[in-house]
């Protein structure tokens, strides 16, 4: 699990390294965000899920959107990445931790979480800038998972949009990847109304 975590953490961290001040105003899959707002909530996310994990709590503040400079976004981006990374690789997976909004969850179970965000927003951001992006097979399996779990609960989801895995073409999800990313909201069809 931590092998694949970070392997997908690098990864994402990577393709953030690419972006630049003009992609900043780009339209991203989700919804009223663009790309800037999209690389704020992730950063935000980084810090709280290292807090949580580090400390065994975080307060919602802790998850608040960061202030995205374009001039230090790389270095932003790798130093929220490292310490996330760091603060997983010294938890003991099995200890029960408290996530803002979820209660008290084992930390295996707060890093699938984060795992998912991650893929799902790198897909996002990669998306945005007109670049492709996958996670490994192991991701991609855990991903479909959670995403078939989150699509089925009756209340709704405040993380990702609706599902739009019954209105996609057929042929624009050929595999369980395009599928989980439907089931959270995306749409993956090449002329998806997003981008208009």
């Amino acid at each position: 699990m931590l092998t694949v975590f970070r392997e997908t953490l690098i990864k994402v961290c990577q393709l953030a390294g690419t972006i630049t001040a003009q992609d900043l105003d780009r339209p991203t899959p989700c919804q009223d965000w663009d790309l800037r707002d999209l690389l704020a909530h992730q950063l935000g996310e980084l810090t709280g899920f290292t807090e949580a994990v580090s400390t065994g709590d975080a307060p919602p503040a802790s998850f608040d959107p960061a202030v995205v400079d374009s001039d230090r976004l790389t270095a932003q981006w790798r130093r929220a990445t490292s310490s996330l990374l760091d603060a997983a690789t010294a938890a003991d997976q099995d200890k029960i931790i408290n996530l803002a909004g979820f209660g008290k969850l084992p930390v295996a179970t707060v890093l699938r979480m984060q795992l998912l965000d991650t893929a799902v927003h790198g897909w996002d951001i990669a998306s945005s800038i007109g670049r492709s992006y996958r996670p490994v097979d192991a991701v991609v399996t855990d991903v479909l998972g959670f995403a078939r779990q989150i699509a089925t609960r009756p209340e709704a989801s405040t993380a990702f949009d609706a599902s739009v895995a019954a209105t996609e073409p057929a042929e624009a999800a050929p595999d369980d990847w395009a599928t989980a990313l439907q089931l959270l909201g995306r749409r993956t069809a090449p002329n998806a109304e997003w981008l208009r």
